[in-house]
């Protein structure tokens, strides 16, 4: 029953971050994320302006509003689709879930084993990764960015 456990969490895995790098494109993996085109501005500049946007308020510079709302607009899109990918990789790893949670159960009936076990658990933490943590970072995310916009906008 150990290989049956096994051999479902490596497919879990494999599938996961096959559309994971799908969905997300190699670029945003290499750099968690796309950048955002900017207007002329300096990089001290382009510097506040995402300062500014990933805190939620407005830059000191009344001058780069319109940059700083273009940025939080880009980091809200980002964040929607970042949002939705996760919906959809999730029901991957619940795919995957269940079937390492049916391979500890059948475990169970050949004596408790600790790869069984080590693979509840994983499950059990990638599940709530990808319901919990995850979204909660792009609703963070979104939110801060709808803040800077209506702080320079």
């Amino acid at each position: 029953m150990t290989d049956f456990v096994l051999i479902a969490a490596v497919v879990t895995v494999v599938l996961a971050l096959v559309a994971f790098g799908v969905a997300v494109g190699l670029a945003a993996l290499v750099r968690n994320r796309l950048e955002a085109p900017m207007f002329d501005v300096t990089e001290a500049q382009a510097a506040e302006i995402k300062r500014a946007v990933r805190d939620g308020r407005a830059v000191d510079e009344p001058a780069l509003a319109g940059a700083a709302v273009e940025r939080a607009r880009f980091e809200v899109g980002q964040a929607e689709r970042g949002f939705r990918r996760i919906r959809w990789v999730r029901w991957i790893v619940l795919l995957g879930a269940a079937i390492a949670l049916i391979g500890f159960a059948f475990s169970l009936s050949d004596g408790l084993d600790s790869s069984a076990v080590l693979s509840a658990v994983w499950s059990v933490i990638v599940v709530v990764l990808y319901t919990v943590v995850l979204p909660a970072q792009f609703r963070h995310r979104i939110a801060r960015a709808r803040a800077a916009i209506t702080a320079n906008g």
